[in-house]
């Protein structure tokens, strides 16, 4: 289609009869909308003339089943596969009704029989005409025959009825060209932000990256430790993985561990879309319990079974707008740790699978990414580094979970050097991150896990309670939000100090981060000042950047009264600059019975304290004396002065405030050392 150039000057130019902007935000012009004046829409068949901004996306004008995606600022054209357009609206290839695109024909479909925009086709090219109702989830309810190779063409049946088989309760991905779509329902643009004084906060680029874990059920939770996706700030996180989808168990594939929350709910567009906000967004697969068991070895056993996976994340990736895929096999050799129990093949077919991702994922744009082990002896055993280093873009090492209730015995979650009180001098971020570096990794590609969580203990005796004290039972009482045994969040532990008199227990040279014990109690974690340290580590040896898990157990809802996501405001603070302003909390049960906020360190602007928020969550609107010292006082605004969270502000519950709860989901969280404890 030609085009004219009516008349141009530096902002603004005439295409085709219709007004177009260029905005300096975005990676393509953009044209005015006849019936809402203040809405523009991208206008692809004028591109600007300069370089686009990295990752964003911009539709084909010609055709329909084409994309363009700018890499390494220079727009790189996709195509979608067969059967699907570009759907702009929510950047993802999808069925062409819910694209609604018309610029080209529809494609040719298997055997150059012309899709029609009618039904998809069927096996053979046969047009079905009448599909079964959508179930839950939006799943199709009946499952078509297997294609050949016997691989299943269409999505498998849902199981309504509550079972908990891991064959049955579950949405099986396999690839085909009868792909079912979860549809977005278009929401209508946010008001802007109310005027403030206060600067916009914002992480700039400086080329280090926080990764973030998102877990799906941390939803079920009671108020205020309930997480979704709005609560993701987005100014705080480079790339955020979506934990987890799972692998099938026979058709070794990938699969929707839970429907109700990632497809009814619409938990994998909310947070796919964050791309729309300059965030990488991946899906996680697998986790630990998920490791259990043989599947993964028999999944990359062969080059058939590892392709028949390979073909099934790319559809998943590209029907719910991920950018990329994280591993999360723990681990190859070692089942959950057990080095005898899988076969040392594994070493080499996890890394030949590695290797077959990247030849498929890396032309498409797409990131490849892994979860991977602290241990030096599952790192000797299950992992080729180089093989794995030349393929993957991000190696996410889970420096945490060291000691645990598995233990039997107290120690410290993530100590950043060896404690002389610790059992195993292997067992520390120093140690695991260079040795991940001397095995063959680049420093940039290594990314260091920090925990926002602490490993809890029952104490076999109350007055030994030091570390490495016997903990016979195990695992501390279950927290009050996060209910799990042997296991606390961040906003837990504060309330365990600041309210219950937990005793705080510091190591002078900071090996480590703190630990706390009250009675038979004993939990070990890492804190605000702990997480600065390990954050400046990374900095000053080169590292890659910082990684969480988890979002939803760092203090998001500011329970412990010193802002929101304290500890990953601190990260985000030393390696992307961070400008919100640091309230310089510390945890003291010593002190006052909240946080310490030391007014002296603070930048205070316009001449006293009334005029200047210390915490972009603020406390109550007072003043606070507490040993002569005064604390910076909080102002409550209608919303967050934070304009980067999705959701505004609302006033706490009551502490611990009761909630019923009607079903929980099995918990899948990480422990690499030892089996999770949920009884008791």
């Amino acid at each position: 289609m030609a085009l004219f150039l009516i008349s141009f000057n530096v902002n603004h130019f005439v295409v085709n009869g219709n007004e177009a902007y260029h905005n300096p935000l975005l990676s393509y012009t953009t044209r005015s909308h006849p019936n809402h004046p203040l809405v523009y829409q991208p206008f692809s068949t004028f591109p600007y003339q300069a370089a686009c901004s990295e990752g964003v996306f911009a539709p084909i004008a010609s055709d329909c089943t084409k994309y363009n995606r700018c890499i390494n600022f220079k727009l790189v054209q996709f195509s979608c596969s067969d059967g699907l357009h570009w759907n702009s609206a929510i950047n993802v290839c999808d069925w062409p009704a819910n694209a609604n695109c018309s610029a080209s024909p529809a494609p040719l479909g298997p055997g150059g029989i012309q899709q029609s925009g009618l039904a998809p086709l069927g096996p053979g090219g046969i047009q079905q005409s009448g599909l079964a109702p959508l179930g839950p989830g939006g799943i199709q309810q009946t499952p078509s025959p297997l294609g050949p190779g016997g691989i299943q063409q269409s999505g498998n049946q849902v199981d309504s009825s509550g079972s908990n088989s891991d064959d049955d309760d579950i949405t099986v991905l396999i690839p085909s060209t009868e792909t079912v779509v979860a549809v977005v329902e278009s929401e209508p643009a946010p008001n802007p932000p109310p005027p403030t004084d206060f600067a916009p906060v914002i992480s700039p680029d400086t080329g280090m990256k926080v990764v973030c874990y998102f877990t799906n059920w941390a939803w079920y939770r009671p108020e205020p430790g309930k997480y979704d996706p709005s609560d993701i700030d987005t100014e705080l996180c480079t790339h955020v993985n979506f934990g987890f989808v799972v692998l099938h168990p026979t058709n070794l594939v990938v699969k929707i561990h839970d429907p109700w929350s990632d497809i009814d709910n619409k938990f994998f567009t909310k947070v796919s879309g964050l791309k729309n906000k300059g965030i990488k967004a991946l899906v996680a697969l697998g986790g630990w319990n998920d490791s259990e068991g043989n599947k993964y070895s028999r999944m990359v056993a062969t080059q058939a079974s590892r392709k028949k996976f390979i073909d099934s994340a790319v559809e998943f990736i590209e029907r719910y707008g991920f950018e990329g895929l994280d591993l999360d096999w723990e681990y190859p050799v070692c089942w959950q740790v057990d080095c005898d129990a899988g076969p040392s093949a594994d070493k080499e077919n996890f890394a030949l699978l590695v290797k077959e991702l990247s030849d498929v994922f890396r032309p498409k744009g797409l990131l490849l990414t892994a979860a991977v082990s602290p241990s030096k002896k599952v790192i000797d055993a299950g992992y080729n580094v180089p093989e794995l280093n030349k393929y993957l873009d991000i190696i996410n090492v889970m420096t945490y979970d060291y000691y645990g209730h598995w233990d039997k015995k107290t120690g410290h979650v993530a100590p950043l050097y060896h404690h002389p009180d610790a059992s195993n001098p292997t067992f520390s971020a120093n140690y695991t991150m260079n040795y991940w570096h001397s095995k063959g990794a680049d420093k940039k590609k290594l990314v260091m896990g920090m925990p926002t969580y602490g490993q809890t203990f029952t104490l076999g005796n109350p007055s030994e309670n030091e570390l490495g004290a016997p903990a016979p039972q195990g695992g501390g009482n279950k927290g009050r939000f996060t209910r799990q045994k042997g296991f606390a969040s961040y906003y837990e532990i504060c309330g365990y100090i600041n309210q219950e008199g937990y005793k705080l227990v510091y190591d002078n040279e900071k090996r480590m981060g703190p630990y706390a014990h009250k009675g038979n109690q004993w939990v070990g974690f890492d804190d605000v000042e702990t997480i600065k340290q390990k954050s400046q580590y990374v900095l000053d040896n080169g590292f890659g950047g910082g990684m969480i898990w988890a979002l939803d157990l760092d203090d998001f809802n500011n329970i412990c009264g010193c802002e929101k996501y304290p500890l990953l405001k601190t990260i985000n603070r030393v390696l992307r600059n961070y400008n919100s302003p640091d309230p310089h909390c510390t945890l003291d049960s010593n002190t006052i019975p909240r946080y310490q906020t030391r007014q002296h360190d603070l930048a205070l602007h316009g001449g006293h304290m009334i005029n200047f928020p210390a915490s972009t969550y603020p406390m109550s609107p007072m003043w606070y004396l507490q040993r002569g010292q005064n604390t910076v006082p909080y102002l409550i605004p209608s919303v967050s002065h934070n304009v980067n969270n999705l959701k505004k502000w609302l006033p706490n519950p009551t502490r611990y405030q009761g909630q019923h709860i009607t079903s929980y989901p099995a918990v899948n969280h990480v422990s690499p050392w030892g089996k999770i404890l949920y009884s008791g």
